[in-house]
């Protein structure tokens, strides 16, 4: 079950973290992937670390909130693999300041990163998918779409990845793409480890299950909505966090 056996994935923002973890796990149940990152030393551990495990991958650095680097990224990834089943939108940046302190810049920043991103290369995708009748569309939201303190573009980001995801899922359901969203939780990731004990704690009481997550835990249910089984969900939203409330 959850085979994912002669697909093909491109997983943006995979160099390390949550979509790196992801990869690993679409690895593991036979995926071909494509890793994305801005930064090259990342793209090439993550496919190193890959290919070591015995899996099929290959990298591709882009920005993903830039238009021509993410048609060059799709061009890539069917010259190598020749196909695009899936797509898994994970790439985001987050930054953080009081409303009354952000500036239209940061703003712009976060939006274009987090949201924008999702746009272009959704679209790329169709673009391609459609063709075909086939494809996966997992768009990786926030539970802090709801939102948190001090992350006001970050929300505005997140939550729009929600209503692009149901009408997205509402235009493609008549070429076979299904297009969902995941709000992961407290997330173990570079980002949270990096936290104080004292703010580690802060978020692990906000979780009823009274521990951090995995990037693992992602993937395991990126992997099933990419996979044949989910082939009738669609335009659904799922928080992966534990019970937590922000």
């Amino acid at each position: 079950m959850g085979s994912l056996k002669g697909k093909t994935a491109l997983i943006t923002g995979s160099g390390r973290g949550i979509g790196f973890g992801i990869a690993q796990v679409m690895a593991q149940k036979g995926a071909n992937i494509m890793i994305n990152d801005i930064v090259v030393e990342n793209a090439e551990n993550a496919v190193q670390l890959l290919l070591s495990e015995g899996y099929e991958a290959d990298f591709v650095v882009a920005d993903v909130a830039d238009k021509k680097q993410v048609t060059n990224a799709f061009e890539k990834t069917l010259k190598r693999f020749s196909k695009l089943d899936i797509l898994v939108n994970n790439a985001g940046i987050v930054r953080r300041s009081h409303i009354c302190e952000t500036s239209l810049e940061e703003w712009e920043q976060v939006i274009a990163n987090d949201l924008t991103s999702v746009f272009l290369c959704t679209q790329a995708a169709a673009l391609h998918m459609r063709k075909r009748k086939y494809g996966r569309i997992i768009n990786i939201s926030s539970i802090g779409c709801d939102g948190n303190y001090g992350e006001s573009s970050y929300s505005a980001a997140k939550s729009g990845i929600l209503g692009l995801t149901k009408t997205t899922a509402k235009e493609l359901a008549e070429y076979g793409i299904t297009v969902n969203a995941i709000c992961p939780g407290f997330i173990e990731s570079p980002l949270t480890l990096a936290f104080t004990k004292e703010n580690w704690e802060k978020a692990i009481s906000s979780v009823p299950l009274s521990k951090a997550g995995t990037a693992a835990d992602i993937g395991y249910l990126v992997a099933f909505l990419a996979s044949d089984e989910a082939s009738y969900i669609t335009k659904e939203v799922i928080t992966v966090g534990g019970g937590m409330v922000l």
